[in-house]
Parts: structure tokens; C-alpha cells; sequence
């Protein structure tokens, strides 16, 4: 077998390119491995890179802005079933099981990122930066003698360079044996222009079938949330002089009051109406937790007992996990926020921040007001807000619950 020499070029368009140069820095640098060059071509002029002034304005978001962003995802209208998740689940199975599944999501996130360490730079949604030519000097073709001095600089032992052509590791102890099995990607080829990152992640993972079947499952999944917010909104307006009397006129014109406010230019913006959405979803748990202590007092701290921290069934299990698997969501938009983040590198650091915030308010909400309400109402059967009598307070934490 011929032996694969490192190469790189810095030059015009009629000079072939590296494919990807990749350093292994070790842990302690975010990731460990460092995309330097992903230009590949024969002069055509396309570059498998993006371009940073061209990414800036989608780019924009800080760690907390990601962190509110992701809490206000899961955040929504299934808030005010979680007193009633709670009086199925029980006190001890609704806190474990929020901590446990609060701990998938942050899991699934983390797997899904590292997803893109696997598929090709050149298809990865997530920006690198080109090597350009230096300044005032001609183009020219750098000798193995200076890379290596460039390598040993950094870390000469953990050197990976991956050529396209030869599909090899170089100076790996099984570079032979890996050569001769091509990279999948090779094999496979690119996926269709225009495919999401989640979309190219299942492309490689899966295939083409694959990824028709993911984007049936991300379409039907989509419509069923958007069905369930209406239903709810419908009922949120239906309580309140708003209503139209019609349930089909009450679903359009909100669908038209909240349409435009949902095509924000990037999650940076959006940040703002998140940490909006979630003071109004606090302020109307403030007006339910006042309701039930002006009519119950404290007196529902005497009544919890034995049975109080156990679901009483098979079917109330199901119940509380239908509601508390509808309160997150994150793996499904996940790269979608990542790519607006300013780090993306960070996107697992800002899911665990923002799944933290989730996991306390669902704790607080459902333990606590299921507790309060516990003398008038052992089982609560429906959202908190139909068991609370009619008064323009009531009406005001409606309307915030329709918009948030």
C-alpha cells in the first residue's frame, strides 16, 4: 500500500484542497478536535465553509439568552396541567420522575452534539473558519518538514489528519487497517441541498429512508403541538368576554395575533419574549397559589398522607407521564437553537441551565399547588384554572396564558 503523506495547500483554485486538518488539543478546549481547513474542490469556487459576516446576524445568542429560550420550549400552556399530573403521579413519583427525565433531555442534547463531531465539516450547518494565505506574500505549497514543526508546537503525539482521498487516519497505530474501510460519508454521498442539520445527522446515520422517515416524525410531531396549543388557547378564550362564541372564529384570530410574533429574525430576539412568557406563567401560578390559600390556608400541609405520594393505578402513571413528557421538548429543535448560539460549542452547558430552571418551577408547580388545593379538591381532574371561580383576575391569567 502506498504511504499517505500529510498535505497541505494554500494557493490558487487550480490546486486541489485538504479536505479537513484536525488537531487534537486534548480535553480542557471545548472540543478535541479543531477544524483549521474544509475546502475541497478543483477550482469551482465552492467552498465548504460559511463565511463568519455571512452567519453574524444568525449568530447571535449568549449562553442565558439560549438558556431562556430553551426553558420557554418546554414552558408553555402544559404548565397548568401539572397540578393535575401531580395529584395522578403522586408527590414522590412526579419530583423523581421530573429529575429523571430532566436528565434524558439533557442527555439526548449531549448525544445529538457530539452527532456532528461524526459527519462530514463540509455538511455540518455550524461555520468553520478558512485558512487564508498570508498577506503580501505569494501563494505556495508548505513542505511536511514545516507542518511537522507546526504539529510538534502543539502536540505532535496526537496529531490526526484526515484525507478525503485516502479515507486513512495518518499516524494512527491502525491507519492500514482503517484505510481500507472507507468513511461512510464517502460512500453515501452528501445529502440533499437545503437538508437541516438533524435532517444530515439522519441522513448519515440512517440514509435516505431514514431521513424521509425523521422528517414524517418531525412534521407530524409539529402539527400535533400546534393542534394541542390551539385547543388550549381556545379554551383559554372561551372563558373571557374575547370570545367570538365560535371555537373555529376564537382559533383564527388568535392564530393571526400570534402568527407574527412567532417569525422573529433569530433566537436572540426571541429571548426577550421568552423571559417574558415565563414571568407571565409565574405571575399566573402567583394568582392560582393566592386562590388557594385565601379559601384553603395551609391546612392541605396536614392532609398529605400515605396515599398522597403514590399513584393509585396503572392509568394514573400514564396520566402524569402524558403531561410531563409534553413539558420538554428540547432534542427536537435542538440544533436549531444551537446554530443561533454566539458558542455553539456551549449549546450542552446552556440546555442543562435552562432544563435546571424547568425542572424547580415544574417541582414548585405541581407539588405545591396540588398541596394547597388538596382540602377543596383531592383530584384535581382538569388544568388548575377550571377549578378557580370566575373573576377578572382569573380572565387577566387566561389571556396571559393564551400568548405565552
Amino acid at each position: 500500500m502506498t504511504e499517505t503523506k500529510p498535505r497541505v495547500y494554500f494557493g490558487d483554485g487550480d490546486e486541489p484542497h485538504l479536505h479537513a486538518l484536525s488537531l487534537d488539543l486534548g480535553e480542557g478546549y471545548g472540543s478535541t478536535t479543531t477544524v483549521l481547513a474544509a475546502n475541497v474542490g478543483n477550482g469551482t469556487g465552492d467552498a465548504s465553509f460559511e463565511s463568519p459576516s455571512a452567519s453574524s446576524s444568525k449568530k447571535s445568542a449568549t449562553v442565558p439568552q439560549t438558556a431562556l429560550n430553551i426553558a420557554k420550549t418546554c414552558m408553555g400552556t402544559g404548565t397548568l396541567a401539572l397540578p393535575f399530573a401531580t395529584s395522578q403521579g403522586g408527590l414522590v413519583l412526579n419530583t423523581v420522575g421530573l429529575g429523571c427525565v430532566t436528565l434524558w433531555n439533557i442527555y439526548a442534547v449531549d448525544r445529538l452534539m457530539k452527532c456532528l463531531d461524526l459527519i462530514p465539516p463540509y455538511t455540518n450547518s455550524v461555520p468553520v473558519s478558512p485558512v487564508l494565505p498570508r498577506k503580501g506574500r505569494p501563494h505556495h505549497r508548505r513542505t511536511s518538514s514545516a507542518l511537522r514543526r507546526l504539529f510538534k508546537a502543539v502536540n505532535s503525539e496526537r496529531v490526526i489528519i484526515i484525507e478525503e482521498e485516502e479515507g486513512a487516519l495518518v499516524g494512527s497505530p491502525n491507519a492500514q487497517a482503517i484505510a481500507s474501510v472507507p468513511p461512510q460519508h464517502e460512500t453515501m454521498g452528501p445529502p440533499p441541498h437545503g437538508t437541516a442539520t438533524f435532517g444530515k445527522v439522519t441522513w448519515y446515520a440512517m440514509g435516505p429512508n431514514g431521513l424521509i422517515a425523521m422528517d414524517i416524525i418531525m412534521v407530524t410531531l409539529l402539527c400535533g403541538v400546534i393542534i394541542a396549543y390551539e385547543d388550549a388557547v381556545v379554551a383559554f378564550i372561551g372563558g373571557t368576554p374575547f370570545t367570538t362564541g365560535s371555537p373555529l372564529f376564537d382559533s383564527v384570530w388568535t392564530v393571526l395575533l400570534i402568527g407574527p410574533l412567532s417569525c422573529v429574525p433569530n433566537m436572540q430576539f426571541l429571548s426577550k419574549f421568552s423571559a417574558m412568557g415565563i414571568m407571565a406563567i409565574f405571575m399566573t401560578f402567583i394568582v392560582v397559589a393566592g386562590y388557594g390559600i385565601a379559601n384553603n390556608g395551609m391546612e392541605g400541609l396536614t392532609l398529605v398522607t400515605w396515599d398522597t405520594f403514590w399513584p393509585e393505578s396503572i392509568g394514573a402513571v400514564s396520566n402524569w407521564f402524558g403531561v410531563v413528557a409534553f413539558g420538554f421538548g428540547v432534542a427536537p429543535v435542538a440544533y436549531t437553537v444551537q446554530e443561533s448560539m454566539i458558542e455553539p460549542r456551549n449549546m450542552t452547558k446552556a440546555t442543562k441551565l435552562g432544563l435546571f430552571v424547568v425542572f424547580i418551577s415544574y417541582v414548585l408547580i405541581g407539588d405545591l399547588i396540588s398541596i394547597l388545593f388538596l382540602p377543596s379538591t383531592q383530584r384535581i381532574e382538569d388544568d388548575i384554572l377550571t377549578i378557580l371561580p370566575d373573576s377578572s383576575i382569573v380572565i387577566i391569567a387566561r389571556l396571559l396564558m393564551t400568548f405565552v
